[in-house]
């Protein structure tokens, strides 16, 4: 019985250590990948100067916005100007595949994914090179 208690003690404080563990960790949203969603959070971009002073080539930012995949419900002209009028340059659009590439201001980011038209916003994909 003494056995009993102290694994049943063990979970006990295993499953109170991983609840405090998950309650002290970031909110993901749904609609935006956890990438750019961790340098929003971490106040990436929030000056130009700290666009400059840190590139990083996983992120392509410049004065019109971080480009980025949005994937749509559907791409019409409707949905594009809605992006539009929300400061979001359009890049290259992908009606079959719904899929929109285009440079958001990083500010705007979560605005653009509160949209009914966006299903979710993430990275494009770029290549590497093999060295």
């Amino acid at each position: 019985m003494k056995a009993f208690l102290t694994i049943g003690g063990q979970c006990l404080l295993l499953a109170l250590l991983a609840g405090a563990c998950l309650a002290g960790a970031p909110s993901k949203h749904p609609k935006i990948s956890s990438a750019i969603l961790d340098a929003l959070e971490a106040g990436r971009w929030q000056k130009e100067s700290d666009r400059q002073l840190s590139p990083d080539p996983m992120f392509r930012l410049d004065s019109a916005g971080l480009q980025v995949y949005i994937e749509m419900v559907e791409v019409s002209a409707a949905t594009l100007a809605e992006l539009q009028a929300m400061g979001v340059t359009i890049e290259v659009t992908d009606p079959k595949q719904r899929l929109v590439q285009a440079r958001v201001p990083p500010a705007q980011l979560k605005a653009v994914a509160a949209l009914a038209s966006v299903r979710f916003i993430r990275l494009p994909d770029y290549g590497v090179h093999n060295r």
